[in-house]
């Protein structure tokens, strides 16, 4: 037996029981066999029948089908009395397949199963006899299995299946999904590489065996024929009765396109039963398991055309498999909610305890809660969290796809796969990552002619990688096409009457950003990909919408990359906690260089409304929070202070508050929707008094003073000592 075998096994053991172990505990509990548990073991023992008797398990295969016999007539009502010998059934039934599982995972045979699959069996058939009268009399063994064949028939010929729920179509529609995006990776990598089957190859025919399992719980059956073709096709090459080759591949990959379509369309309640041309689409199939596919390639083009069918030469790195559960993500966000409140708990209990003297007892106790706490918001803080490999593995097929429209050769990376993001965020910049990676191809990138023509490789060079940073996840998109040209963006700008005069008072983000306007575009025509001005202003309102930003790179000539910033909406962080005036902030202990206090002689005013200090020979603006954010304070000038030197991406602010208060965690929750536009605050938390803090977001406050101190601001009053006041 190989190792693919060996790992199917495994899956299928893998599988069954996590149904098992969710089933069980449900038809234990329930008072009687209703509906919603009758389905629940019809369920059960359909889908394993299903995949038991594909990998030959044939003992596990027959008692399955036996007992889903007894569920069948249970959910038509035939059985009318008491419904504990039914229950005993069910229940010997559970320990008859943990048994299997236990001898599979041992032997890789059910052959250790047969006496008591075949006590089940016979159970199951006086059962059916007890309550299915039939115009048969029984008179010895020969016309009793004829009975018994006989009352399969009549079960097997009524249409007995399962009632599905919304929850069932749910989970279907979520795991399709999976399956299809891992599936569609792995067969752009082997059309590319097509000796490379090892990993992809059988991945991929785990995940369609699957699928097409499912499929049979749904009665979906074109698509469980259309999924059990392609199940064939990659099982007979990896038995080596076929080659594994580049048409296969381009062949199957539009498959599941069908796939996709036809599985949202069930789950949406428009039908998906029905697949229009699926005898067309499984002779394509058909063809391929003729000898190695020899001569097939034209008549596979000719019914591909047909069927318009796009063909595909894909570019993609292989993928490593995860393991994961479902969870609701109410429940999560239930979860998150309390976690948050314990740990304001814990900072009051912490503060009361300060207050009492000589009590040993009470602070082991607090540092056991302490523990606790700390495991809990571990625990809180990654359940929800998915890795980011599923989101950039989507992002393969469209550059797949734009690439052959667009005529272009498109080289495609990713790395840091394994960052991980709230998946509540991930369907946030899906589509702001798509139309990204639209303009990459068809705005960045030149044509195979004209790389060639300026000393570039003919194919160009698209990498998608994201990172962790500080409080925030960093997603970045490099092309190493043209780049952005600073006089076309101005100009565009100009006869759209999106700036005045000629633009050279611009900084150069200034210029970058005016992509971001709606409407805005320099391509000279409309393509089937892009110039219609559409996109880039729905990619910088949908990061907003998660309180993300975007920042551009760029050098004409040599490419561009688009950053997106994303803050964690809620995070345990060790924070800084400070004070100006009666207002309380927080600032991350990752961007605190120092803090200092100065004495005048270090502190000079260039121009008016700006403060720079000297700090060891380096000049650094000084950002008033007192001024910033309207807070009264009694500290007027910079020595009277403390300055907290902060920074990021290698640039430095020196923040003047009133003292320090010390080192705290601090819960991060996203900003009221009123107070979303402050200036400088990422999020707020609550103190163990009750009362609010602002978590300081250092970035922005830099940016700020990087405006020439307050250029752009409105000044309604000033203040006692004639500064000037931000309304």
């Amino acid at each position: 037996m190989n190792d693919f075998t060996l790992e199917l096994i495994d899956d299928y053991v893998a599988e069954c029981l996590e149904l098992v172990e969710e089933i069980e505990p449900k038809f234990l509990v329930a008072e009687s066999l209703n509906k919603e548990v009758i389905d629940d073991l019809f369920r059960l023992f359909h889908s394993v029948k299903g995949t038991s008797a594909s990998l030959g398990f044939q003992n596990i295969a027959q008692t399955a089908h036996e007992v889903e016999s007894i569920i069948s007539l249970l959910q038509k009502g035939e059985f009318k009395d008491d419904d504990k010998k039914y229950r005993l059934l069910f229940l010997r039934a559970f320990d008859f397949l943990r048994n299997c599982f236990i001898g599979i995972q041992k032997e890789h045979s059910d052959k250790c199963c047969v006496d008591e699959s075949e006590l089940i069996i016979n159970e199951a058939k006086i059962l059916l006899r007890e309550e299915i009268q039939t115009d048969v009399d029984v008179i010895d063994g020969d016309v009793e299995i004829e009975e018994h064949v006989e009352i399969q028939k009549n079960v097997e010929e009524e249409d007995v299946g399962i009632e599905i729920d919304q929850e069932m179509i749910d989970a279907f529609l979520a795991e399709s999904q999976e399956i299809f995006s891992i599936i569609e990776g792995n067969l752009l990598a082997l059309s590319r590489d097509p000796l490379n089957t090892d990993v992809p190859l059988k991945e991929s025919f785990r995940h369609i065996h699957s699928f097409k399992g499912n499929c049979g719980i749904f009665s979906l059956n074109d698509l469980e024929s259309l999924s059990h073709r392609m199940e064939n096709i990659l099982e007979a090459i990896l038995q080596g009765k076929i080659k594994s080759t580049v048409i296969i591949y381009n062949t199957i990959i539009p498959m599941i396109d069908v796939l996709k379509k036809h599985t949202l369309a069930f789950a949406g309640g428009k039908g998906g039963h029905d697949i229009q041309g699926i005898e067309l689409y499984l002779q394509i199939l058909d063809e391929l398991l003729d000898e190695n596919g020899k001569g097939q390639e034209g008549k596979i083009n000719e019914i591909s055309r047909e069927l318009e069918l796009p063909k595909t030469n894909g570019n993609v790195d292989s993928y490593s498999k995860r393991q994961d559960i479902r969870v609701d993500v109410v429940r999560l966000d239930i979860l998150n909610n309390l976690v948050g409140e314990l740990v304001t708990v814990k900072t009051m209990i912490n503060e009361h305890f300060k207050e009492l003297k000589n009590q040993h007892n009470a602070e082991k106790t607090y540092r056991l809660f302490d523990r606790i706490v700390l495991d809990l918001q571990d625990i809180s803080m990654t359940i929800r969290m998915v890795p980011i490999a599923g989101l950039f593995r989507r992002m393969i097929r469209i550059i797949h796809d734009i690439s052959l429209k667009s005529g272009k050769k498109i080289n495609f990376r990713f790395f840091g796969e394994d960052t991980e993001i709230d998946k509540t965020i991930v369907e946030s910049i899906s589509n702001p990552l798509v139309h990204m990676i639209r303009n990459a191809v068809d705005h960045g990138v030149e044509s195979p002619e004209m790389r060639k023509e300026i000393g570039k490789s003919v194919a160009g060079n698209i990498t998608l990688s994201a990172r962790n940073e500080a409080s925030q996840i960093w997603i970045t998109l490099t092309d190493d096409g043209r780049g952005l040209n600073k006089e076309a963006l101005i100009d565009k700008a100009v006869s759209n009457g999106l700036i005045e005069g000629d633009g050279s008072d611009l900084t150069d983000d200034e210029i970058f950003n005016l992509i971001f306007n709606s409407g805005f575009s320099t391509a000279k025509e409309v393509t089937d990909v892009s110039g219609r001005g559409v996109g880039m202003d729905v990619v910088k309102t949908n990061i907003e919408k998660i309180k993300g930003v975007i920042d551009i790179s760029t050098k004409e000539g040599k490419g561009t990359s688009f950053i997106i910033k994303i803050p964690l909406t809620l995070a345990v962080i060790q924070g800084m906690m400070l004070e100006v005036g009666k207002t309380k902030y927080t600032l991350p202990i990752e961007v605190i260089q120092e803090s200092v206090k100065v004495d005048c002689s270090k502190v000079t005013s260039p121009m008016e409304d700006q403060e720079l200090v000297n700090v060891r020979g380096e000049m650094l603006p000084v950002l008033r929070l007192a001024r910033i954010h309207n807070i009264e304070t009694n500290i007027k000038n910079i020595e009277d202070g403390i300055l907290i030197i902060v920074e990021s991406k290698d640039k430095k602010v020196a923040l003047l508050i009133d003292r320090l208060i010390g080192q705290y965690e601090t819960v991060i929750k996203p900003l009221p929707s009123y107070l979303k536009n402050v200036r400088g605050v990422s999020g707020c938390s609550i103190l163990g008094d009750g009362n609010a803090n602002l978590i300081l977001d250092v970035e922005s406050l830099i940016e700020l003073a990087n405006e020439k101190t307050f250029k752009n601001c409105n000044y309604s009053e000033r203040t006692k000592d004639n500064q000037p006041r931000i309304s």
